[in-house]
């Protein structure tokens, strides 16, 4: 099943795997590495350009576009210089905030 989903695009069926993703890890799922792999959205040319900084705040964007800027004056406190980062979207609802239970169950899975 994942060999195909893979293959679909952005928000088709992710809410609907929220609740397996735990169940995945633990069973060994062998093809589950590459389908989270799938999960990583292509960046903006904005956020390809945005590799160096120093992390001080989280974002939860609250749409598929970000822009430069806006993460730069949000999770970098307007300094780019710092070490090398990379920021990517990753297509899996309620598991990107750290204060979510899915979030935490799947590091706990994951560990």
């Amino acid at each position: 099943m994942l060999n195909y989903l893979k293959l679909y695009p952005t928000d088709h069926h992710s809410r609907a795997l929220t609740h397996l993703y735990c169940k995945m890890i633990d069973e060994e799922i062998p093809e589950l590495v590459e389908y989270l792999d799938s999960r990583f959205l292509c960046n903006t040319e904005n956020l390809e350009r945005l590799n160096s900084g120093k992390i001080v705040n989280s974002i939860i964007p609250n749409s598929l576009v970000l822009e430069k800027q806006n993460v730069v004056e949000k999770m970098l406190n307007g300094d780019e210089k710092g070490g090398n980062i990379r920021v990517d979207i990753l297509d899996m609802p309620s598991i990107y905030h750290y204060n979510d239970q899915n979030f935490k169950e799947l590091f706990i899975a994951l560990a």
